[in-house]
């Protein structure tokens, strides 16, 4: 007896990875956050460090160019080993200076950085990044059509990370820090297009994430949005 049930746990967590991590928001690195259930598809939202979650893969708030850069998106490069990460960014890009708002980019993540040290994929078994190009509130064109902008980022990002075969992925809150898109229309877009793209795919955990300090509100926009969704 006590045979079979250690080889059925040993197969129950060989199910729960094989299935992209749909397990426990707190097996997750996870500790303030609130979970639902659309079908298939687990949306967590919680507070804590996107580069420090167990997930497939997690989503950098890029700019077009897809370079290092501030806030989240340098903390991804470095967490993920910058140096090989602009190559990979560069194989990407094949010739081309960036890529039109709206779209996103999947690069592998190396095993180490330049100097030897782990990256996040020998540490927490994050094997890609998605570069998702949201639109900056700041320029009148993209401003205009900022929801548009916004739905493609998150659709796109989800569509890009199904292709390489991630299971569960991370989100930023796209393009309302630097790019100054409101926090609360970001909010109504994001929630809409995660829940409707992520059943058109074999993604089974998505997590919004928001670093504890956040000031913006949207860890409580996001969660009024999933409430009201989920009834």
């Amino acid at each position: 007896m006590k045979i079979f049930r250690y080889v059925a746990s040993i197969l129950l967590c060989y199910m729960q990875l094989s299935m992209g991590m749909n397990a426990r928001p707190s097996d997750l690195g996870l500790k303030e956050y609130k979970s639902y259930q659309f079908g298939d598809v687990t949306i967590t939202v919680a507070k804590g460090d996107i580069t420090n979650t167990r997930v497939d893969a997690i989503v950098n708030a890029a700019n077009p160019q897809l370079a290092w850069g501030g806030g989240v998106c340098g903390a991804i490069f470095d967490a993920a080993g910058k140096d090989k990460l602009v190559v990979a960014v560069a194989k990407v890009l094949n010739g081309v200076s960036s890529i039109p708002v709206g779209q996103a980019r999947v690069t592998p993540i190396p095993d180490t950085d330049d100097t030897g040290n782990d990256t996040i994929k020998k540490t927490l078994g994050v094997k890609y990044v998605v570069h998702a190009v949201g639109p900056d509130c700041r320029i009148p064109d993209q401003n205009q059509k900022r929801a548009m902008l916004l739905n493609d980022a998150y659709r796109n990002s989800l569509l890009e990370a199904d292709r390489v075969g991630v299971k569960s992925i991370a989100f930023p809150a796209i393009s309302t820090a630097i790019y100054a898109c409101p926090i609360q229309e970001a909010t109504r877009v994001a929630v809409d297009t995660i829940v409707q793209t992520s059943k058109q795919t074999g993604i089974k955990h998505v997590l919004c994430m928001f670093i504890p300090s956040d000031k913006s509100g949207g860890y409580d926009h996001y969660i009024k949005e999933l409430d009201s969704l989920s009834y």
